[in-house]
């Protein structure tokens, strides 16, 4: 196997709030641990460090000293995927994901 391929494919998406402050989401389907997440990612290195240090003692954080290795942080969305019935898993990953891109969202605001 190469290990310069990931392990991971993602859907990023961003609104101007992100964009504002280069970052970006990602629903990310972990395939080691076959499982569906959302990650918040920064534009470059620095971006990240950045939110990393805003972040890291947030509840999504929690138990984690270090920075995860491509975002800042790192959500599980659907920890066992049913993929016999995506319509379900589709409706499990949206929702979820919306939830939880606000919550993240509404705590970077009063945070800044």
């Amino acid at each position: 196997m190469d290990k310069s391929k990931s392990l991971n494919d993602y859907f990023p998406f961003f609104d101007s709030f992100l964009r504002s402050r280069k970052l970006r989401f990602g629903i990310v389907l972990n395939h080691k641990d076959v499982r569906f997440e959302l990650w918040l990612m920064g534009q470059n290195a620095e971006d990240q460090r950045n939110y990393w240090e805003l972040l890291k003692d947030a509840k999504w954080n929690k138990g984690r000293s270090v920075m995860p290795r491509y975002s800042v942080l790192e959500v599980v969305l659907v920890e066992a995927p049913d993929f016999n019935d995506l319509d379900t898993l589709s409706a499990e990953i949206i929702n979820r994901g919306i939830s939880v891109t606000e919550e993240i969202q509404d705590f970077i605001k009063r945070i800044e």
